[in-house]
């Protein structure tokens, strides 16, 4: 379908609200499981967190699938409903348990919490791709802490310094 294709380019090239309705058009005509999880990254870009939550629920009633699963958690995760987050992550990794992302996200929840399982989560990343695990380390580092007037400028240039040493090789 000609269509899904121009809401996922619409999606790429960041023209949520323009796909939002496209993927509304096409949903009133057919439903399907792809059309769901392609509103629920609609509402996840648009920071409709409820919305896309629904909406990845929709495209799982039809058909059970990891990522799916990864972005209802993602939803989860960023209105710091940790648990359920983790939960989502937890039954996407049953299907792929070699899916870097779950793996990480599920790290992420698990340190929100202080709880100790979030290392075995990041060293499973780590194993998977340390490349892309450490880009997603300093992304994470950037988004919480870096302009976080909480933490010490020693802290920060001691968390920056032990993510750029970590090897990737």
């Amino acid at each position: 379908m000609a269509e899904i294709s121009d809401a996922r380019a619409l999606i790429s090239s960041g023209k949520y609200r323009e796909a939002g309705r496209l993927i509304d058009r096409l949903l009133g005509a057919q439903e399907t499981h792809e059309l769901w999880y392609l509103r629920g990254v609609v509402s996840l870009k648009m920071r409709n967190y409820d919305d896309a939550i629904e909406d990845f629920d929709r495209a799982l009633s039809m058909r059970k699938n990891a990522l799916y699963l990864r972005m209802k958690g993602v939803a989860k995760l960023e209105l710091f409903e940790l648990q359920d987050a983790i939960s989502d992550f937890s039954d996407a990794l049953k299907l792929e348990p070699d899916d870097l992302l779950s793996n990480f996200y599920a790290a992420v929840c698990y340190m929100f919490l202080d709880d100790p399982r979030s290392a075995g989560y990041l060293k499973k990343a780590f194993s998977i791709d340390r490349k892309k695990t450490k880009e997603l380390l300093k992304d994470f580092y950037v988004m919480f802490f870096r302009e976080d007037p909480l933490i010490s400028k020693a802290l920060k240039s001691d968390l920056e310094r032990r993510i750029d040493r970590i090897k990737t090789n």
